[in-house]
């Protein structure tokens, strides 16, 4: 991210870190217990979006933020989505925060502290500043510098970085006396302040059409948007709740970074003097006729990039797998991923990193550069160091069926990289094809894929040491014998094998080669590995009502007429009464339908987990072998369909009164699974949402 105009964010900070010395101008507000506090622009401003949310106490300015709600802030800013298995200890997962936590966890923005996420603890400044910085995808300072102030010495090693990068942008200045307070806690109040300040212009509108100059980040977070006519003194992202998004006849002085996925990004007639950067999947970008681009980078999955004729980009950086048309000039493209396919006319030079494909169009010929010159180099990026750095001797590694009854499987590609101001490796496992299940050599029946570490030159030992586990591990606590294997490669190699099918795999190695090194942290990503699971289609869902053809019994599917009140994508306002009524107190219940057919087959599991908004995985042993009589009301199937009935819960107190949790959306995730003792494997899994947004809990008369 480059460095916003100073002129425009000078304040952001430093106004609201530091608490002021008078109240603004007193002013009618709709928030009356704001009037005449100094935070009250921002909050109407930020509460008028439908971003900022007080409670009973009202928007409290003054109390200290919790972790929890700014998750929730960022996460209603910016429309995250996407999540992840709780790794977290103090996180029972049904908390209000808990799919906020678990959505910035999923976006690499909330990280914890390896163990706890301390979502209820107050936000200290240097936390707040490092999760800002991450969302408004700061990069943070390789060789940070914060000697300027005077207490510079006192951040922590992992936020320095993020810390001096939001200095040289002008986003924080400190408190006054050249301190940066760190360990202060920050307010609800100076949290809004600093969103307030640093967003110019904030786009929730779908359509909507941008124009003229815009000082500061413009913030995307609604589909089908144009900007037009406009001058960008500062960064377009296009956050995760974006859609397709148009620019024409325009000027970018910073980068235009997207985070959606899924979206249509057309250029036409635009300069980007800035970086170019699709970080969501499956984007797709078409650069028109006069479009100049200083530099495009590609990490999101499976996106396709036009240039067309009379468009140019100065720097192609491709860190995952792309299909470029270019028709127009592409100078330099830095390759350091696999599966790279340029077609229409060549780069003037082209540089693969280390251990890296070389590019090839859609024939299947390498690509090489169009000129003489360095066209195999290391791939080091561009941009001041502020690429991911490849790292090498990192192997995929073919698993093998034990019982013998498969034939060869896929073969399995590792892609390693370190991000600048991370702390572990990041690597990337993809197959070409299914890998099936099979049997693995000593843990069960599995969807199994290996890779391997090379042990460092000159290691003369016959052991390492690891650890190997769903969550990180600062320590490497056991040891193994090394493997030596040519089908692997020549040397000595530390080998694991995952199950990419299990619905909580093993994706944390901490190795440590001898007493004397340092252990060295790896993150394994299988979202490149094909899996026999498939996505279920044909699911009906009703809040209200049993599956067509289900009649209510004690045995098969019982029907709860205390929770049938809500429906799916209704509306109205329900009374204290009705919800503590309902269920035990704020329970509705979902009835759904699954079909059994599962292409070729019969869908058959003998587990079922399910999870709401990302929160924790409650797993239930029913096989669809039991008879359908004894699901004790909660379950049961005919001839073509199984049946079920799950109870959650829609509404928490609070002081006293029930409120909606949520906003009142619950995404389901469901994962069926088969066991052999020792693996379970998702072997089907489908989502829905339930929309109770519509309802509202009037507050008691008391």
């Amino acid at each position: 991210m480059r460095k916003i105009p100073a002129a425009l964010l000078s304040l952001a900070l430093t106004a609201s870190l530091t608490v002021p010395t008078a109240a603004a101008a007193r002013q009618t507000s709709s928030l009356p217990e704001l009037d005449g506090h100094w935070s009250q622009a921002a909050f109407e401003r930020w509460h008028g979006y439908g971003i900022v949310e007080g409670d009973v106490r009202g928007m409290r300015p003054d109390d200290a933020m919790t972790v929890g709600e700014f998750a929730a802030l960022l996460c209603r800013t910016l429309g995250y989505t996407e999540t992840v298995d709780n790794p977290y200890a103090d996180l029972k997962g049904d908390e209000w925060y808990a799919p906020y936590i678990l959505r910035l966890t999923a976006a690499g923005i909330l990280q914890g502290d390896g163990k706890n996420c301390r979502a209820t603890e107050p936000m200290d400044r240097q936390r707040a500043t490092v999760l800002y910085a991450r969302a408004i995808r700061m990069t943070p300072s390789q060789d940070p510098d914060l000697s300027e102030f005077v207490d510079g010495d006192q951040a922590a090693d992992w936020a320095a970085g993020y810390i001096d990068a939001m200095a040289q942008a002008g986003i924080i200045q400190g408190v006054g006396g050249g301190q940066l307070a760190l360990n202060r806690e920050i307010t609800r109040g100076s949290i809004v302040t600093i969103l307030n300040n640093s967003v110019a212009q904030y786009v929730q509108e779908e359509g909507a059409v941008i124009t003229g100059e815009v000082n500061g980040i413009l913030l995307v977070a609604a589909p089908n948007v144009t900007v037009e006519n406009a001058q960008i003194h500062g960064n377009v992202l296009a956050a995760p709740a974006a859609g397709d998004l148009t620019v024409k006849d325009s000027t970018l002085d910073g980068d235009l970074l997207v985070d959606a996925n899924g979206a249509a990004l057309s250029l036409d007639g635009v300069k980007v003097e800035g970086e170019l950067n699709l970080a969501g999947g499956e984007n797709t970008l078409e650069l028109g006729a006069d479009c100049q681009v200083s530099l495009l980078s590609v990490d999101g999955a499976d996106c396709s990039v036009s240039v067309a004729d009379g468009a140019s980009v100065d720097t192609l950086t491709a860190r995952s797998a792309v299909k470029v048309d270019n028709q127009g000039v592409i100078s330099t493209a830095r390759i350091q991923a696999d599966q790279v396919v340029i077609d229409g006319n060549r780069p003037a030079s082209v540089e693969v990193a280390e251990g890296v494909t070389p590019p090839t169009n859609s024939e299947g010929d390498e690509v090489t550069g169009s000129e003489d010159g360095d066209q195999g180099g290391s791939g080091g990026g561009s941009g001041g160091g502020q690429e991911d750095k490849p790292v090498s001797g990192i192997l995929g590694v073919r698993p093998v069926d034990q019982e013998g009854s498969l034939e060869e499987l896929p073969a399995v590609t590792a892609q390693a990289t370190q991000k600048e101001g991370e702390d572990f490796v990041r690597v990337a496992l993809s197959t070409d094809d299914v890998v099936p299940i099979h049997q693995s050599e000593d843990a069960g029946k599995g969807a199994w894929v290996g890779v391997a570490f090379e042990a460092p030159e000159g290691y003369a030992e016959e052991t390492f040491r690891y650890t190997f586990s769903t969550q990180s591990s600062p320590t490497a606590d056991n040891s193994a014998e090394l493997t030596e294997n040519p089908d692997i490669g020549e040397g000595k190699y530390a080998v694991f094998f995952i199950n990419a099918s299990s619905i909580s795999p093993k994706t944390h190695i901490t190795l440590q080669w001898g007493e004397e090194s340092e252990p060295v942290r790896y993150e394994v990503d299988l979202s490149g590995v094909k899996t026999p699971a498939v996505e279920l289609e044909g699911v009906t869902v009703s809040t209200h009502e049993l599956p067509a053809g289900v009649e209510s019994s004690a045995e098969g599917l019982s029907f709860d007429a205390s929770t049938a009140l809500v429906q799916n994508g209704g509306s109205g306002e329900l009374s204290q009464e009705q919800v503590q009524g309902m269920g035990g107190g704020g329970e509705y219940t979902v009835y759904y339908a699954v079909p059994q057919a599962l292409g070729d087959g019969t869908l058959k599991f003998d587990k079922i987990a399910r999870s709401i908004n990302g929160g924790a995985l409650n797993t239930w042993s029913i096989s669809s072998e039991t008879d359908a009589q004894s699901g004790s009301g909660w379950w049961t199937k005919d001839s073509t369909h199984y049946f079920f009935k799950w109870g959650a819960v829609f509404a928490s107190q609070q002081d006293g009164q029930y409120v909606m949790t949520d906003d009142g959306l619950y995404q389901y995730t469901l994962h069926f699974l088969e066991s052999d003792g020792g693996q379970d494997n998702v072997v089907a899994t489908c989502t829905f949402t339930i929309d109770l947004s519509g309802y509202t809990i009037a507050p008691s008369a008391d």
